[in-house]
């Protein structure tokens, strides 16, 4: 884990280091480290994880454009590539088996109209090299702070935020993967009924071979306590193959309380495959109806037993 907020001025954002163990988290003393930010972005490379963007914590609210690698033998080191992605914050960055695959985000430069992204882009540990698709190519509408999530099939995106915070997004959507070529990603949107309320700020992690959703935000500081899966099934259509859908969504309960913007990766903790969630905001604990605390609070969801 790396950076992020424990307030809503540049002043909190952070760079600090750490690494749970199973069952501490130990501060990870660095040589060098990037500079201080908030919703940026990491994903697991090698034996070791790339960091891209983010917001800067260096007095104003800038977004960023730089990547560094980091590893337990040789801390932090920035890459300094002729080709990156635009300086974006609240996108999305997975590993795959191709590489690290970035999407969407937004800018945050005051001095020019912010807009969302629907970009994206691949790191195969040396470069960046955005995807492109044809003209009439599907492929969903800008976003930030949707969930990106490896599944079987490819990449699954849900929601997120359109233009503003307030334009709450419900589609799903799959990325195809099929090799490391340009050619081999594709977009498929997918059916979505039932499914989850339209929401951004949320996180999606890899969940046996589909995706599990946890909390988010559907309206202004209202945090949602639902968990959400996501399974690769095919529902066949009395209309024949070619209209049958993918994916299936399922409400498999709600916490004990309301999250948004938490850290969450795919954990194996003793003999349980599934979540490892980390702080977010919440409002549950708080006297102002509308007010946002953080709590630094760890918590596992099992895959198996459907559970926290």
């Amino acid at each position: 884990m790396f950076g992020g907020t424990d307030g809503e001025s540049s002043s909190d954002f952070k760079n600090d280091t750490w690494l749970f163990d199973g069952s501490d988290w130990l501060l990870q003393e660095t040589a060098t480290a990037p500079p201080p930010r908030a919703i940026g972005q990491l994903a697991s490379f090698g034996k070791g994880a790339v960091l891209f963007g983010g917001l800067s914590g260096l007095g104003t609210f800038l977004a960023l454009n730089d990547t560094w690698m980091w590893s337990a033998e040789d801390g932090w080191r920035e890459l300094h590539l002729p080709l990156a992605p635009p300086a974006r914050a609240y996108h999305n960055m997975v590993a795959t088996e191709h590489g690290v695959v970035l999407f969407g985000g937004r800018t945050f430069h005051l001095d020019v109209y912010e807009e969302s992204f629907n970009d994206v882009w691949l790191f195969d540990g040396s470069s960046w090299t955005e995807l492109t698709y044809s003209a009439k190519a599907p492929r969903p509408a800008a976003r930030y702070a949707a969930s990106f999530a490896p599944v079987s099939g490819g990449v699954l995106l849900f929601g997120g935020a359109g233009a503003t915070e307030n334009d709450h997004l419900g589609d799903s959507w799959l990325l195809k993967v099929n090799g490391s070529s340009l050619s081999d990603f594709e977009w498929q949107q997918l059916e979505n009924f039932p499914s989850p309320r339209g929401r951004w700020c949320q996180s999606a992690v890899q969940c046996g071979d589909g995706a599990l959703i946890m909390g988010g935000s559907f309206d202004y500081r209202m945090f949602s306590d639902e968990t959400w899966r996501w399974t690769p099934e095919v529902i066949s259509s009395v209309w024949g193959q070619e209209h049958n859908s993918v994916g299936r969504w399922e409400k498999v309960g709600n916490s004990q309380w309301t999250n948004s913007g938490y850290g969450a990766v795919p954990y194996t903790l003793g003999n349980h495959t599934g979540v490892l969630m980390f702080t977010g905001a919440g409002n549950d604990n708080v006297a102002e109806p509308l007010g946002m605390g953080m709590n630094n609070v760890t918590r596992f969801w099992s895959c198996s037993s459907r559970k926290y």
